[in-house]
């Protein structure tokens, strides 16, 4: 895993405080398996068409991020046009991948620009003209002051409203990671909450909060008081409501991930404990949050961990109602940098995206097929690409037709540069 830098580009901050603990080279290479002790499946060189997006005359852009609701698919990224000033940029995807229109959300001096932490343009309500955007705002106070703001487009992105806050408090602290699900009324979301932190408390929460077109609905609410801090939230729809996943943390430094499932009735959280009991300790945050994806029937959670000084990308499945989730399937080769996201495809199989450290000090992007969700038996090679914090966190969707469009950030020299590949997958 790559270490903090105490120096930042323009307009980035540091990711945390909290140091990462490298693992030595010998324990990367550990534990060569795919899926579940077969032999190992042949890994294919992905051949795909790159899509070109718009850009608002960037010096540089990447941290990409997609979002659904019924017929409406979004990416959104950030992009630097100049020293100090950054742009979060939102692009339409028609069904088929190809680019239907882009457009700014919001361009500031003040963004808290983090490799990990990035913003997202979510499509909400049953019209597909209601849009939400959330990113990252630095606070008076500079160095880990920054807070959530959100705006609302009520006119499909031509338009945006004035940004407001999810979170009540006034804190100098770190508020981030957040994960919005889109509804057919308005739109639930949850973030990495550290305002105990101004009390001298070192403990980050995991908070939640509802909001529409005209605005915060309702009060914030607390659904777990103590979280890893500084590792991605993810959230997907069930037909109960949602279920979401995070990296919990508990007073003996275990970081292991869990869910919780928010009940669409009552608009109330249930904790459901760990996916699996990975048992992995470790004194700081590894910045490597999981992925959950739903297709109705069931729900995938993927996720790195480095227990035992193992370091693994593992896929667990639940039924409908998240009650209980399966073993878990190792997915990676046996060197895995993590960075995870997952997704059903249109015959029920899930596949996960993740990076994979090579041998020359870089990484590949992956994408494995879980037939059943119980075994690996497809493995594409996405691309090439540095391991350092720049790359971020790759994400990808299913269009229509089967195939798949998975968004990167290229290191080109010192800069970033959005990436994006359609590539069949049947």
């Amino acid at each position: 895993m790559p270490q903090p830098s105490t120096s930042a580009p323009p307009g980035a901050i540091p990711v945390n405080r909290h140091p990462f603990r490298v693992l030595s080279p010998a324990v990367a290479v550990a534990g060569m398996l795919v899926g579940c002790g077969g032999a190992p499946v042949e890994l294919e060189m992905a051949e795909g068409t790159r899509v070109e997006v718009v850009t608002g005359g960037a010096i540089e852009s990447g941290m990409p991020n997609f979002a659904r609701h019924h017929g409406t698919l979004l990416l959104s990224h950030l992009e630097r046009r100049s020293d100090e000033r950054w742009a979060l940029r939102v692009t339409e995807v028609a069904a088929d991948g190809s680019v239907v229109s882009g457009g700014d959300v919001v361009e500031r001096d003040d963004f808290f620009v983090n490799w990990a932490d990035f913003p997202s343009v979510t499509p909400f309500g049953s019209s597909g003209a209601a849009w939400a955007a959330h990113w990252l705002q630095r606070g008076p106070h500079g160095g880990y002051d920054y807070g959530v703001r959100l705006s609302v487009s009520d006119d499909g992105g031509a338009t945006w409203g004035e940004s407001w806050t999810p979170h009540e408090d006034e804190t100098s602290t770190e508020h981030g990671f957040v994960s919005i699900l889109p509804t057919d009324e308005a739109f639930e979301l949850i973030w990495l909450d550290g305002r105990q932190f101004a009390e001298g408390r070192e403990r980050m929460q995991l908070r939640a909060g509802r909001g529409g077109l005209s605005g915060a609905i309702g009060v914030e609410r607390v659904v777990d008081e103590l979280v890893c801090d500084c590792c991605q939230t993810d959230v997907a729809p069930t037909d109960a409501g949602a279920v979401a996943v995070y990296r919990n943390r508990t007073g003996d430094e275990i970081r292991d991930v869990h869910a919780a499932r928010w009940d669409r009735t009552t608009g109330s959280w249930t904790l459901l404990g760990p996916v699996h009991e990975d048992g992995w300790r470790i004194a700081a945050c590894p910045v490597n949050g999981p992925a959950v994806a739903t297709d109705g029937a069931r729900t995938a959670v993927a996720w790195f961990t480095a227990a035992g000084d193992v370091p693994a990308v593992h896929l667990a499945v639940a039924g409908p109602e998240v009650e209980e989730f399966s073993p878990p399937v190792r997915i990676d080769r046996g060197a895995p940098v993590g960075r995870v996201d997952v997704q059903f495809d249109a015959a029920g199989d899930p596949w996960v995206l993740w990076m994979e450290s090579v041998a020359d000090g870089g990484a590949e992007l992956l994408l494995a097929r879980v037939e059943a969700g119980r075994a690996v038996d497809r493995l594409l090679r996405i691309a090439e690409l540095g391991a350092a914090r720049g790359t971020g966190f790759p994400r990808f969707v299913f269009l229509e037709g089967g195939s798949a469009l998975v968004a990167w950030t290229d290191l080109d020299g010192d800069e970033r540069r959005l990436r994006l590949l359609k590539l069949p997958t049947g």
